[in-house]
């Protein structure tokens, strides 16, 4: 899906915040998230640990958060087999 992002705060190499927005065809937002990565050391491996809240939605957004946790496994995952 078509996104913008704005970075607020990057913290090497414990902390990434960001605000993503999911746009539509014609480029209007069809909701924002607020994202913190944390980059957690735990026993020489790094853990993720991610906290997001949804900070605005129009009534088109329930569709795309309906499967955004899911999504959101899948992508974690592609990620985990990119590292390895």
């Amino acid at each position: 899906y078509p996104m913008r992002a704005t970075y607020e705060e990057i913290i090497k190499p414990e902390k990434l915040t960001f605000i993503s927005s999911v746009i539509d065809n014609d480029g209007k937002v069809i909701f924002k998230v607020h994202h913190q990565i944390l980059f957690v050391d735990k026993d020489g491996k790094t853990n993720l640990k991610l906290i997001w809240e949804v900070i605005e939605e129009t009534p088109a957004a329930k569709a795309y958060l309906a499967g955004m946790e899911v999504g959101l496994n899948q992508s974690l995952a592609k990620l985990g087999k990119f590292v390895s």
